[in-house]
């Protein structure tokens, strides 16, 4: 989730080395913008912004998608563009005439909207931080996988196995063996059902002191591990913590460091780590050309986030004192961006700086990018 306060949007499509031409086939961008007054109490009000690469258009839909109340520490929000635009229900738990109450986030949607709610023990069990959870769209569930598990002093995870629980009418599980000579396994990402999905760990071993991504492949109600490899700066929870971005089979990931983007093909037979060479090679050189050390002491900051077919990473400009969102492909070209300006307008850029399309966002908190299987972490 990012501010739109002077925020530059520069995307670039996921579509290898054939570049944006109107030829392309690509995927308009879609965001939600929260507009609403920044005050505790208050509600944003959410509509969908849908940038055309091709056309260079900006449009923003005709009505609110929905609204939510705005609180001081309410969790981000979490949906899919769909069809049909799908968000995630959470709640938050404030204090209101000295009375601890649980406040919906989500208010009743819109005839064009669906608002899915995690089943109460689920619920419960992502906000003590044991589970962590997403949705399998083929199956029309949720589903879950513990957040972690720790051997005990000078032991291991042997004999033990990791459960990943199907949310339907009648709950389903696969407990699946840990491999042998584990100590920690942490649950990172899922996708999918039992039938058809995934679930990424990072794995550590006595001993060893970097860590490992394992992809346990879901197939008809049986589980297969498959080693990736050594996870990105050491380990992928340690540092500011994980971001991904799935696009088809694609699994994006922004380590903990923040100064490398790695991938892994879901969908290979042996699916490996990666560092895409175009995608490394922009993210460097945004690095060096946004980030100087003020002597402010605040450390590098990265977000990744993605829209369909492109990813979106967002740095912060110290030189402008700004956040920056860019969107990268394997070979680093730019088709265009979109730009923020102080009167609240949002605008289409092209490649070479000129104005195409712009839409008005007044009081604009928020801009989101979907995430493809609702995951909860």
């Amino acid at each position: 989730m990012k501010r739109l306060c002077s925020l530059v949007l520069v995307v670039l499509c996921i579509i290898g080395a054939t570049g944006c031409s109107r030829s392309a086939g690509i995927t308009p961008v879609t965001m939600v913008a929260e507009l609403g007054t920044n005050a505790a109490g208050k509600s944003l009000t959410a509509q969908l912004v849908t940038w055309d690469i091709q056309q260079g258009t900006l449009t923003l839909s005709d009505k609110p998608i929905f609204q939510r109340s705005y609180y001081n520490d309410w969790p981000a929000i979490i949906w899919s563009q769909g069809p049909p635009f799908t968000a995630l229900q959470r709640s938050v738990d404030q204090i209101q005439d000295g009375v601890k109450q649980q406040l919906l986030m989500l208010q009743p949607a819109t005839a064009d909207t669906k608002v899915l709610a995690w089943p109460a023990t689920l619920a419960a069990s992502v906000k003590a931080q044991k589970s962590v959870a997403w949705y399998a769209w083929d199956k029309k569930t949720f589903m879950s996988a513990p957040v972690e598990m720790i051997a005990a002093l000078y032991k291991t995870l042997d004999g033990t196995s990791l459960t990943i629980t199907e949310w339907s009418a009648s709950a389903k599980t696969v407990a699946t063996p840990i491999v042998p000579g584990l100590n920690h396994v942490s649950t990172v990402y899922g996708s999918g059902s039992l039938d058809d999905g995934f679930v990424v760990v990072e794995t550590s071993s006595a001993g060893s002191t970097t860590g490992a991504l394992w992809l346990i492949r879901l197939t008809n109600g049986a589980a297969t591990w498959l080693p990736c490899g050594d996870a990105p700066c050491g380990g992928v929870t340690s540092g500011a913590g994980p971001q991904f971005v799935r696009i088809g089979s694609r699994l994006y990931l922004l380590g903990g460091c923040r100064t490398k983007i790695a991938m892994i093909d879901t969908a290979a037979a042996k699916p490996v780590i990666t560092y895409p060479a175009g995608i490394n090679k922009t993210f460097s050189s945004l690095i060096t050309n946004t980030w100087k050390d003020t002597g402010s002491g605040l450390p590098f900051h990265a977000t990744l986030e993605g829209s369909g077919t492109v990813l979106e990473l967002s740095l912060f400009n110290t030189a402008l004192n700004a956040e920056q969102t860019y969107a990268l492909n394997e070979d680093g070209t730019v088709p265009g961006y979109l730009e923020g300006d102080t009167s609240g307008r949002l605008w289409c850029m092209n490649a070479s700086g000129r104005r195409l399309s712009s839409v008005s966002l007044p009081d604009c908190q928020y801009l989101s990018s979907p995430s493809p299987d609702l995951f909860a972490g």
